[in-house]
């Protein structure tokens, strides 16, 4: 399966605005307050969802998986992640 190219134009496009949002979250994170995705997003002011951001997060090692909580929003089981410094 190959990425259209308007896909990948649009990626490279927006590598500055996703490493803000990163640097935004691992900020707020810093604290070593655990919190899902959703709690991430609102704590920011965020208007679209962070999931990809905190996946990329959580896969470098930067973030950890440590439990799990039900959503205030959603009413669904979804995990929380944790900075430890």
């Amino acid at each position: 399966m190959s990425i259209h190219p308007n896909s990948v134009a649009a990626y490279a496009g927006t590598s500055a605005e996703r490493a803000d949002l990163e640097s935004r979250i691992m900020d707020l994170m810093a604290d070593g307050v655990a919190r899902s995705d959703r709690q991430i997003q609102h704590e920011l002011g965020h208007p679209e969802p962070v999931r990809p951001r905190v996946f990329k997060l959580v896969e470098t090692g930067q973030l950890f998986e440590v439990g799990s909580i039900k959503c205030a929003w959603t009413g669904k089981t979804v995990r929380v992640t944790k900075r430890f410094l």
